[in-house]
């Protein structure tokens, strides 16, 4: 994604909704997750941890970058014997699924936080 998408320094706040027939996949619950399993421990000032840090094997506190998500995503692909991603196939994705799912381009539009028609080159049928 680029830095400006990721980092949220323009755009629009995102509203994800539970899935309450999909919780396997649900946005709500593995935030939930990921706040109780990250929680900041004791000797930790809460105001300056980031939303997506985490702590790693050896107890430190870690931030989830761009880099190491995607690398982390592309092990995980490799290791299943799939090519690897960019940060342009999630945005396919999320189109595609809210478009498999019958919603509108107007929602399609929103929550991709498009601001031009530049989403419909994403829309896959198949």
């Amino acid at each position: 994604l680029p830095t400006e998408k990721a980092r949220g320094t323009a755009g629009l706040d995102r509203i994800a909704p539970q899935q309450r027939h999909m919780p396997a996949l649900c946005p709500v619950v593995a935030v939930g997750r990921h706040r109780h399993v990250n929680a900041p421990r004791a000797d930790e000032d809460a105001t300056t941890i980031g939303a997506f840090s985490y702590l790693g094997r050896s107890g430190s506190r870690n931030e989830l970058t761009e880099s190491l998500f995607a690398r982390t995503v592309n092990s995980w692909l490799k290791d299943a014997g799939r090519d690897p991603v960019t940060g342009h196939c999630f945005r396919i994705g999320g189109a595609t699924l809210f478009f498999a799912a019958g919603r509108g381009m107007d929602e399609i539009k929103t929550r991709g936080g498009w601001q031009s028609d530049a989403y419909l080159v994403y829309l896959r049928d198949k």
